[in-house]
């Protein structure tokens, strides 16, 4: 649960809780297999970077006879300092075809702030997808697509 912005992230740890705590500042979770396990106030899983990871489902924008085009993209997060994000596009509507297009890694932290995506590599396509993936706390608040119709053509002003 994220206090600040009242809301539930899912996390599938492959377990289901059977009892719940909360102890001063602290989250507990109890399981069935005699495992405690505290959630929060840590950045890594006994000294190993959290990992995490966001698939979107494919987004359309026509025939290329439409002129319509991913103009923008752009996500707004909190990451902090040791954190990384990683953003891959992807043209295709399945398959396992992604291309690098942004990695953050920081020096220091970042809140509530947009981080802009290029979106050159997409541009011609009538697909995109967007896997964004990395280590540490990231809180991605916001993930943005602008689209933009051209009246001359693809890419004529």
């Amino acid at each position: 649960y994220d206090p600040k912005f009242e809301t539930w992230n899912v996390w599938d740890y492959g377990y289901t809780p059977t009892a719940y705590t909360h102890i001063e500042e602290t989250m507990y979770l109890g399981f069935a297999e005699n495992r405690i396990v505290k959630v929060g106030g840590t950045t890594s899983d006994n000294g190993v970077a959290i990992p995490y990871s966001l698939e979107t489902k494919p987004f359309a924008y026509g025939s290329l006879a439409s002129h319509n085009r991913l103009y923008r993209l752009w996500v707004v997060a909190d990451i902090p300092v040791g954190s990384t994000m990683n953003v891959w596009l992807s043209n295709d509507k399945v398959g396992n075809t992604w291309s690098l297009v942004k990695a953050v890694t920081l020096d220091q932290n970042i809140t509530t702030e947009q981080v802009l995506i290029p979106v050159d590599k997409s541009f011609y396509h009538n697909w995109v997808r967007v896997k964004i993936e990395g280590t540490g706390p990231v809180a991605i608040h916001e993930l943005t697509r602008q689209e933009r119709t051209f009246q001359l053509g693809l890419g004529g002003m």
